[in-house]
């Protein structure tokens, strides 16, 4: 049996045009999906720890509930770590440039009150730029929130819907990390 032409045309414009009953969004409408550092959608986290000032006193919980709408930063650090120490700083420069941005710093020692003063003085971390919190024994034991904690220091993005987006193990490149905030702070 053959097909008349025209009958084999319009199938192939039928099929051509899609059954959705409109038209097609062009490329630039649709975000593309949020996903997380393992490639999977991006999933919502949250972390309440008790916070800590640089000066060693106690400052309330520190909740990335409460920093919802910005990009936050979540550095897990030591004070005896080396690269810790290069890492609380720039973040906390780019954090002070950029009004989006929220930097949390959770710190894996065991007497934080007594070694964050001198720490935060020694790199001359801005209080205005940073947040400090102190891990609980799920945290020091390697349970976090982002999933295990692996090394130190490590830097997890979280968006603006409190999404956890991003990881970066070590010291994260400041201009990369300064446009992946602006990136985020666009999005929902």
């Amino acid at each position: 049996m053959s097909w008349p032409l025209p009958l084999i045309a319009l199938s192939v414009l039928a099929v051509l045009a899609g059954c959705g009953g409109g038209p097609s969004p062009a490329a630039g409408d649709v975000p593309p999906p949020i996903t997380g550092p393992d490639g999977e959608p991006a999933r919502s986290v949250n972390l309440v720890l008790p916070g800590i000032d640089p000066d060693g006193r106690e400052a309330g919980d520190v909740s990335l509930l409460a920093h919802r709408g910005k990009v936050v930063a979540v550095t897990y650090f030591t004070v005896w770590c080396v690269p810790c120490g290069e890492t609380l700083p720039r973040i906390a420069r780019l954090a002070g440039e950029l009004p989006q941005l929220d930097y949390v710093a959770v710190s894996l020692d065991d007497k934080p009150g007594k070694l964050i003063p001198a720490f935060a003085e020694y790199t001359r971390l801005d209080p205005d730029t940073i947040r400090f919190a102190i891990a609980d024994a799920a945290h020091r034991d390697g349970r976090t929130p982002f999933g295990p904690l692996r090394a130190v220091p490590v830097t997890h993005l979280v968006d603006r819907g409190g999404r956890h987006v991003e990881t970066f193990y070590g010291i994260p490149p400041t201009v990369y990390l300064h446009r992946r905030v602006l990136e985020l702070s666009e999005r929902d």
